[in-house]
């Protein structure tokens, strides 16, 4: 099936005003897949979040951008309903699954729009802990590959509010809570989001954390193990990096990529930073020093 057909398809059954919201997504997934027994009505409800799963076992695979067509298909469908807020655990799903896929694409441009439309859901949605707790973990493993800190931050902050309110705060969470702490240092104006850390919120991370644990943090914020230059922790950073790499990409597309490389590639960047973007970057052997890079 090309992507065309794909679209054409995926339109009859989404106008298709004689089926139910529940009814045009189940469709909507099964295309590609083994025709399943209908449903009872009544269980539509109950059994669309398993659907969502389901379609990870299609018998027919799907090209990655054709996945793409479903999962901004089926968003669009849910935020132009009448009732979206019914649908805000398929809803995060798709978010999820449509994040992994631009992952899997190394598309990471799209994912700055996930995670707003995401956050957007969280500041407002006053979403449960039952609804937020898996996919919302899922879209922020795949926001930490990005240059998103500052999404990564927000979303991190108000997870843990909502896992702290609904009493799930615990050592399982210690990775999420370091990690949200070192984004507070690390990034240039990690003030502007003070006032959703909620007061019973620090107090239960003071109570869970050890003094040891939390001055490891502060003594030592990186994230990846390596320091990197403060710019990166930047929104300025954030809005030019990808163009900076596909730039560099191109360059050395059919350069041999051998012992030494990353210095010839760190030294590129370098240069490309300050002359069209007037940005000093510091590569990370001179953020390490300490540190042999081949």
């Amino acid at each position: 099936m090309d992507n065309q057909t794909l679209k054409v398809l995926i339109d009859k059954i989404i106008t298709n005003a004689s089926l139910s919201i529940d009814e045009r997504i189940e469709k909507v997934l099964g295309l590609g897949q083994e025709e399943h027994t209908n449903h009872d009505p009544q269980q539509q409800k109950e059994e669309i979040a398993d659907e969502i799963q389901r379609h990870e076992e299609r018998t027919e695979v799907l090209q990655p951008e054709q996945e793409v067509i479903i999962f901004k298909s089926l968003i669009e469908l849910i935020q132009q309903s009448d009732t979206p807020s019914d649908y805000y655990d398929e809803l995060l799903q798709l978010y999820a699954y449509l994040a992994a896929t631009y992952s899997d694409m190394n598309q990471y441009r799209p994912i700055e729009e996930i995670a707003d439309d995401v956050l957007d859901l969280m500041r407002h949605g006053e979403l449960s802990w039952d609804i937020i707790e898996e996919p919302v973990a899922e879209i922020m493993d795949v926001l930490g590959d990005t240059v998103y800190n500052h999404d990564l931050y927000e979303m991190l902050i108000l997870y843990l509010n909502t896992a702290n309110k609904a009493g799930e705060l615990n050592e399982s969470m210690k990775g999420w809570i370091r990690k949200m702490l070192k984004l507070r240092i690390l990034l240039e104006d990690g003030r502007w989001c003070d006032y959703l850390l909620k007061t019973d919120l620090q107090s239960a991370i003071v109570k869970l954390m050890t003094s040891e644990e939390l001055l490891k943090i502060i003594l030592a914020p990186e994230i990846s193990g390596r320091k990197k230059d403060p710019i990166e922790y930047t929104t300025e950073w954030e809005d030019i990096y990808y163009d900076v790499e596909d730039e560099l990409d191109r360059r050395f597309a059919n350069a041999p990529k051998g012992r030494g490389f990353c210095f010839h590639y760190w030294n590129a960047k370098k240069e490309l930073l300050k002359d069209k973007y007037g940005i000093d970057w510091r590569s990370p052997s001179q953020m390490n020093p300490r540190i042999k890079f081949d």
